[in-house]
């Protein structure tokens, strides 16, 4: 009988320990949802509920998504990183600024470029790199 009876009262427990991380879970995703993207609203005429943004350098929905290029420099008797591990870099360089922005700076990729240059010193490398088109983009990566 007292076995019963523990085993009832450790369900329970079990139990009530389960809902309040269910309940503490939604609390916190609700929390997050609401909080990711509170810089993009704009009042409606008439909507007294609505509070004002007053921020002048927050950013509009359309345009947080910024574009890049990927330059990947071939120049003999040196070595180059495959374009898709540059890519894949450029992609974690992009989740670490969406998250640490929270949600305001989005980068897309515009284009992945291979470029072959002369053999020549890193300098030269770079200079002739430039030369890839970068109009309408945030910046360029060249590797």
């Amino acid at each position: 009988m007292l076995v019963d009876i523990t085993q009832d009262n450790n369900s329970e427990a079990i139990k009530r320990s389960l809902k309040t991380l269910l309940l503490s879970a939604v609390i916190l995703i609700s929390a997050a949802s609401q909080f990711a993207y509170s810089y993009v609203y704009k009042c409606d005429a008439g909507d007294t509920s609505c509070v004002t943004n007053y921020n002048k350098n927050a950013i509009e929905e359309n345009q947080a998504v910024q574009k890049y290029n990927l330059v990947r420099i071939v120049m003999p008797g040196r070595t180059t990183p495959e374009m898709a591990r540059i890519k894949s870099s450029a992609r974690w360089l992009g989740n670490f600024y969406n998250t640490a922005s929270q949600g305001q700076l989005r980068l897309r990729l515009n284009k992945a470029v291979t470029k072959e240059v002369e053999e020549g010193t890193c300098k030269q490398a770079k200079n002739e790199a430039n030369t890839v088109d970068s109009s309408g983009t945030l910046f360029s990566i060249r590797v």
